[in-house]
């Protein structure tokens, strides 16, 4: 199994594909999530007009504090859940589904490591890439914050606990872990990328949206979004600390614990749905 590790993690390294998803993820970070606040606060300071709409006094000063290093541990998660994390989907879905591309899947079997051992070194990899992509965004998260800071003009910068920064990893990689066990399931039940990557991108961006637009007035659906990845992952990041006035609107109210649980579900069942397909199917 630790061949087939090395040999995943090797594969990964040579795609351009696995560069690229890393490279968005520090780019959305930077501009999307740091550049997007300070612009809006600068917006708001100026008298203008901002997606935050009108703040003053604390609430100006919280959402200031938002984009400052110390508050990383939760503006990170928090848009990493919301905006980015169905990306890592297409990782999962790339481990599996390009082997059944390129048709290699029948000349890995015949190294000897067998079926489950092969699936066994793709998880550990998918596992190990995921935890990269958790850092990388994380730096880029720090180093934006710091830049902000610079530009608003904080001269004594505060750095948030290793302890809290750990916890908000760690909430990030079980979110990122959820969304990529997602996409090798897929992948392994439609043996491509193509049409695993477009369904994963579909729920993830489509019905999750048309869910928590309906589920205001429907019991029905606000049953369906409990469930759903993206509402489990807002609240799970809810455990991180309270969002400032301008999100206050999008704030989740959900049980941290229970989202823990659920997002820790949806990797097991992916998984051991993965297991059953690749293990029962012919490959030939």
């Amino acid at each position: 199994m630790i061949a087939c590790l090395r040999f995943e993690v090797y594969k990964f390294l040579r795609r351009p594909s696995t560069w690229i998803l890393a490279l968005i993820l520090v780019v959305a970070v930077a501009f999307l999530d740091y550049y997007q606040l300070y612009n809006a606060y600068e917006t708001t300071v100026n008298g203008g007009k901002s997606f935050v709409g009108n703040l003053s006094g604390r609430g100006l000063r919280d959402f200031r504090d938002y984009m400052l290093p110390k508050e990383a541990t939760l503006n990170i998660p928090s848009f990493l859940a919301a905006l980015a994390a169905p990306f890592v989907l297409i990782l999962g879905a790339l481990s599996v589904g390009s082997e059944y591309g390129w048709d290699t899947v029948k000349t890995s079997l015949t190294q000897g490591v067998g079926r489950a051992g092969l699936l066994a070194g793709r998880v550990l990899a998918v596992a190990v890439v995921t935890l990269a992509f958790v850092v990388v965004s994380f730096a880029a998260g720090l180093v934006s914050s710091y830049v902000v800071a610079g530009a608003l003009g904080v001269r004594a910068v505060a750095w948030p606990e290793a302890s809290m920064l750990l916890k908000s990893m760690g909430v990030t990689w079980l979110i990122f872990g959820a969304w990529a066990s997602l996409g090798m399931f897929l992948a392994f039940l439609f043996r491509g990328t193509a049409l695993s990557i477009g369904l994963g991108l579909i729920y993830g961006i489509v019905f999750q949206t048309l869910i928590s637009s309906l589920s205001a007035n429907s019991e029905l659906f606000q049953r369906i979004l409990d469930a759903l990845l993206s509402k489990n992952s807002s609240d799970l990041v809810s455990s991180l600390g309270s969002a400032p006035k301008a999100f206050s609107g999008g704030q989740s109210t959900g049980d941290p614990t229970q989202a823990a649980l659920i997002l820790s579900a949806y990797v097991v069942a992916c998984l051991l749905l993965s297991a059953l397909l690749f293990g029962r199917r012919d490959v030939t």
